[in-house]
């Protein structure tokens, strides 16, 4: 955690990777709460320059249990598939670097109007405000709650900091939210070009 912060000085940036995170003891995801959403370890606090992100397999390969709602409403969950040719072509060619966009200094900007639209949102659809999944077998994945909207309006103003577009823009909110919540914002965004 020291040696991340110290590399994150400046302008420079770290990225905490925790690997096979589903695969973590009861015990240790307690633990884990505070260092995803505060970015302690210990008593050590990463440096504002330090991002944290997790990778897991499918409850279903993995053999591991969901994350507890706590842990899961703390993140953005992306999942993707791999063809068989993909990776093919890409073991005998070689994997292409990941295409990497900069989103621009001043994103921030665009917060307090993802925020005021996000919050029009929920006025008009009250039951979407939080909604933590009833079935055990979704606690693990997205779902709408006051947590997990604040992140979608952050990474919707920074999707719309470089004009992104909808397809993007879509994938971040369901990441946070879910796909149920997600389409019916994205919907109301459509129909509602200002927030009232």
């Amino acid at each position: 955690a020291r040696e991340l912060s110290a590399e994150a000085l400046g302008r420079k940036r770290a990225l905490l990777f925790l690997d096979e995170f589903n695969l973590a003891p009861q015990s240790v995801m307690a633990a884990m709460l505070r260092l995803v959403h505060e970015g302690y370890v210990g008593d050590t606090k990463l440096g504002p320059g330090v991002a944290r992100i997790a990778a897991a397999n499918p409850p279903e390969i993995a053999n591991a249990p969901n994350l507890l709602p706590a842990m899961s409403n703390r993140f953005a969950h992306f999942n993707w598939t791999m063809s068989p040719q993909y990776w093919v072509q890409a073991a005998i060619a070689g994997f292409p670097d990941p295409k990497v966009v900069r989103i621009r200094d001043d994103w921030e900007n665009n917060v307090p109007l993802t925020y005021s639209l996000i919050a029009s949102f929920i006025s008009a659809n009250t039951s979407l405000a939080h909604d933590r999944p009833k079935d055990e077998g979704k606690w693990g994945q997205p779902w709408p709650s006051y947590r997990s909207w604040t992140m979608a309006s952050q990474l919707l103003a920074a999707a719309q900091s470089i004009g992104a577009g909808d397809g993007i823009e879509a994938a971040l909110v369901e990441s946070c939210v879910g796909p149920g919540a997600a389409v019916a914002f994205m919907e109301y965004r459509r129909k509602l070009n200002l927030p009232h």
